[in-house]
């Protein structure tokens, strides 16, 4: 038995105390679906990844803008391919957005 903070109020209880004693905050899992509060655990998925994969694509479309000199031909030819990949990037963004968003 160890004493844990209630995650309401913070006073410290016992790790195996149903309610908080002083709020009645539900402690134990039984007691938390007893009272109607759904236990959400977050699992990393694919969507996860592809954010950071677009994520990583609008940073190197940003790095081509920028890292070449304007006046050069090669220049102009990043600066197109980073603007396409800062769009691409964008709008993957907004799609892993919103499907975290209707799965949840």
């Amino acid at each position: 038995m160890s004493l844990i903070s209630c995650p309401k109020c913070h006073s410290q209880i016992s790790d195996e105390a149903e309610n908080c004693p002083c709020c009645g905050y539900p402690i134990s899992r039984l007691a938390k679906l007893k009272s109607g509060i759904h236990l959400i655990e977050h699992k990393k998925t694919i969507v996860d990844v592809q954010s950071v994969y677009a994520w990583s694509m609008m940073v190197v479309g940003f790095v081509l803008i920028v890292a070449l000199p304007f006046d050069s031909l090669g220049g102009s030819v990043s600066r197109a391919l980073g603007a396409l990949l800062i769009i691409v990037g964008m709008v993957w963004s907004v799609v892993v957005g919103l499907t975290k968003w209707w799965s949840h």
